[in-house]
């Protein structure tokens, strides 16, 4: 616990702009994540049967760009309801 108190006040207080500087990480992640997962965003906000496909697609073959575009053209050629 003391190590864990220790790294946590070097990181956010010690350095100036630390809270500054994660909050950015964190935001710059969560747009990452949410670009990556594009495809399965898109298929699940049109509705579509196959979502869970298209999500399971997106996350095993997405990091390659193959398989993110495949996704991404599955997810916007589907039949939204």
């Amino acid at each position: 616990m003391r190590y864990i108190r220790a790294a946590a006040k070097t990181l956010l207080w010690r350095i100036p702009g630390g809270i500054v500087q994660t909050t950015m990480f964190l935001v710059a992640f969560a747009i990452g994540l949410s670009w990556y997962f594009a495809p399965a965003l898109i298929a699940a906000s049109r509705r579509d049967p196959n979502t869970s496909a298209i999500f399971t697609l997106n996350l095993l073959l997405g990091w390659s760009v193959i398989g993110w575009v495949l996704a991404m053209k599955r997810a916007w050629s589907s039949i939204s309801y």
